[in-house]
């Protein structure tokens, strides 16, 4: 069974070429949270050509799978397209993470209770249980539903003030939106509001505390 810290626990953030510093920042969450999990990076292939390919990632020894996209569109048949190739690779217990999550605390006992359960796939992180993942996919391309439970996980940052393991920043956080190009890391303070969650609060300190070693291994 997996722990709080993470042990027995794959954690794979999905992510695509050129989200260098958003990648980053997940597996700094990751790292400091669930230090006993093992990480590895899948980075959809796109448009870009960076100079920098998740060179970071090998300095902190985090293995990264490039892949195809499958689906122009639908991120979630490219998740369930990449599972299904690396099936034989992923653990009994599985967390499929967008970047722009963070993980902001140790797993939870609600989180532990629904791996001990089953599965639970909701739009930026995916609780996934065992190795088999076509009963999934075959019932998404079908109905085009996740299985998921009523409650959400991963909210978004903005949204919440309530402590959350795991959070979503796609809509923002502070003064920073995603549309802002450039690593906002070293500027973490200057992107602080006044009318910030606490969530908020929360994403823009974790961001001080990596900065520095996001420029030692970049």
């Amino acid at each position: 069974m997996i722990t709080k810290n993470g042990k027995n626990l794959l954690v794979i953030i999905f992510t695509e070429t050129g989200k260098e510093w958003e990648t980053f920042a997940t597996w700094y969450s990751v790292s400091k949270n669930l230090p006993d999990a093992k990480v590895a990076i899948a980075s959809k292939r796109n448009s870009e050509t960076p100079f920098e390919l998740f060179q970071w990632a090998r300095r902190v020894n985090v293995p990264v799978m490039h892949h195809n996209p499958y689906d122009e569109t639908d991120n979630n048949l490219n998740k369930f397209h990449f599972l299904n190739v690396v099936s034989d690779r992923l653990f009994e217990y599985n967390m499929i993470i967008d970047s722009l999550t963070m993980v902001m605390e140790p797993l939870s006992k609600e989180i532990i209770s629904i791996f001990k359960e089953g599965s639970h796939l909701e739009e930026n992180v995916w609780l996934l249980r065992g190795k088999q993942i076509k009963e999934h996919f075959n019932r998404y391309a079908i109905e085009k539903e996740l299985i998921r439970k009523p409650q959400t996980l991963c909210p978004e940052a903005k949204e919440r003030n309530e402590s959350s393991c795991l959070l979503s920043y796609k809509k923002g956080c502070g003064k920073w939106i995603d549309t802002l190009k450039g690593c906002p890391l070293s500027n973490a303070a200057g992107l602080a509001s006044t009318d910030m969650t606490l969530n908020e609060i929360k994403i823009i300190e974790m961001w001080k505390r990596m900065c520095s070693l996001y420029s030692t291994v970049r």
